[in-house]
């Protein structure tokens, strides 16, 4: 029996110690390539300061936020204010932080083209019965779309009904803030849970506020906000302890369920879910009986089925509502975002050839066929010094930019607004917009945005120092999406919901560098005093 726990103890220790070597190499790589090859001409490139004088600033603005957390936190106001006043004054904090991002939003917020476009224009169609034949060819070669076309015509059709029939594209864009605040407090939920730390969990909000609370990216209806949201709903729930059938049956019911309809708005929500089915299958695998293994997870494995088949009538009663006929055959499989990620002259980002060639194709198993073999030629042309210098684009392209592709995406700023308040809407503009509509302001905003990232990323780092099973849950997390969007398609922004994992690493990483600090202080008086 002594030699079975202790080889569930080294396969254990195996596999976290792996994840850790995976997620150490993935993003310190990452990191080495934005400082060393910053200067290469990648795709999406933005013109920041060195990243080296960036991180310089994003440490400090970050060390002085803390300090400043710290000093508030322990100010004594008569008596001391309990725990449960605390968590109430950061829900009201985060609350008007949300209405003042409303705000913000209605005064710089513009229509813009690419996808976003299309999905609003079908949304607007749908909910007022219109025919959807316009958009059948569309949503037929990206099915993906169509639950957040789901989403965004019953938005429409409630703002149409209240009598904000104008309004209803901003309404849009309150919903979005709304999922947004949520994130933010399921973020400091998470940190409190994790740390044990009010000053950490409020510590995290703020870098929260810096990296996607004030991010231009919530005032774009797409699912990189939609799906914020998710990613850290399921792993709230899944850091959630209880005891009893019914508990266990809920807790894997709501991560099935919400995983899947993640999944349905944006594929790399499924990448956490792997991850903590990954991390439970070798860590709570027992080597014992099958008929005990079997009594032990039936329960778990009863919820993950019934969240599947709740989840999959949810989604075709969705699609089924919108009236539009979509045809299978047309549509772009993963060959195909894998194809484009291998393209040498577009560096692996969207390319128009690619989407005629993919489309040249009757049926969906000639396309993927046909993906692969394109595939494998552009691998054989590049050879694999071609391959490393593709993927090192690629990385620039994901990791390299704080903005996370802020206007780098089709006719960006298609239709501006007359300006509102007339004071907040021409400072804002000139912090948000770029491209032809620079303003002054941007390249302030933007390596300020760039400076916290790199902060993050080399923070995130210290974490692998970490022994809590959740954080080895985050690890596998990063190095999935690093390792997909190394493989698919590139883009900053699809990186964007997982930006509260990173930022929690960071928490993490700084935690373990300050004991680190505490300890190194405490041998050196320990030292002295011994000499003296």
């Amino acid at each position: 029996m002594k030699k079975k726990i202790c080889l569930e103890r080294i396969v254990s220790y195996i596999f976290l110690q792996g994840i850790k070597i995976l997620f150490f190499s993935a993003l310190f790589l990452s990191i080495l390539i934005c400082f060393i090859f910053s200067g290469l001409d990648y795709a999406r490139k933005c013109n920041y300061m060195p990243n080296f004088i960036l991180v310089i600033y994003g440490m400090t603005m970050l060390a002085g936020i803390y300090m400043i957390i710290q000093i508030v936190s322990e100010i004594k106001c008569g008596r001391e204010i309990c725990l449960k006043t605390k968590f109430r004054l950061f829900l009201i904090g985060s609350f008007l932080f949300s209405l003042v991002q409303i705000f913000a939003i209605h005064n710089y917020y513009f229509k813009t083209d690419w996808d976003v476009s299309t999905i609003i224009r079908a949304a607007m169609d749908a909910a007022d019965h219109k025919s959807m034949e316009p958009y059948e060819l569309y949503f037929s070669q990206y099915p993906n779309n169509l639950f957040i076309l789901f989403c965004y015509s019953i938005i429409i059709k409630m703002a149409n009904f209240i009598g904000l029939r104008s309004y209803s594209y901003f309404c849009i864009l309150v919903f979005q803030c709304m999922l947004c605040w949520l994130s933010g407090y399921l973020l400091f939920q998470i940190v409190n849970i994790l740390e044990r730390s009010y000053r950490k969990a409020v510590f995290a909000y703020a870098i929260w506020v810096l990296l996607i609370g004030i991010s231009p990216w919530i005032s774009i209806p797409y699912s990189d906000t939609m799906a914020l949201v998710f990613p850290l709903l399921i792993f709230w729930i899944y850091l959630q302890n209880g005891r009893g059938k019914p508990f266990l049956f809920w807790k894997w019911f709501f991560i099935m369920f919400f995983s899947v309809i993640g999944y349905r708005l944006k594929p790399q929500v499924l990448i956490l879910a792997i991850s903590i089915g990954l991390i439970c299958i070798f860590l709570s695998f027992h080597l014992k009986s099958v008929r005990g293994q079997m009594k032990k997870t039936y329960i778990p494995v009863i919820g993950l089925m019934m969240g599947l088949l709740a989840s999959a009538v949810v989604n075709r009663a969705a699609i089924g509502s919108l009236d539009i006929e979509v045809d299978a055959e047309k549509a772009f499989g993963m060959t195909h975002y894998a194809m484009m990620g291998m393209n040498p002259d577009a560096k692996g980002v969207w390319a128009k050839e690619d989407v005629e060639f993919s489309a040249s194709f009757e049926t969906a198993e000639e396309r993927s066929h046909m993906n692969m073999e394109k595939l494998k030629e552009r691998l054989d042309a590049m050879g694999a010094k071609g391959v490393l210098r593709q993927l090192c684009y690629k990385t620039l392209t994901n990791y390299n930019d704080g903005t996370f592709c802020w206007g780098g995406e089709g006719s960006f700023y298609a239709e501006l607004r007359g300006e509102k308040t007339i004071y907040f809407s021409a400072l804002l503009r000139k912090i948000y917009y770029n491209r032809k509509y620079m303003g002054e302001f941007y390249p302030l905003w933007s390596n300020f945005a760039q400076s916290i990232w790199m902060a993050v990323l080399v923070l995130s780092l210290a974490s692998v120092a970490s022994k809590k099973e959740e954080v080895h849950t985050i690890m596998l997390s990063i190095v999935g999406i690093t390792v997909f969007e190394l493989i698919f398609e590139a883009r900053a922004r699809y990186l964007f919901i997982y930006v509260p994992f990173y930022i929690i690493l960071a928490v993490r990483g700084a935690s373990v560098l300050k004991w680190m600090c505490k300890n190194k202080f405490r041998e050196r008086q320990n030292s002295q005093t011994t000499q003296t």
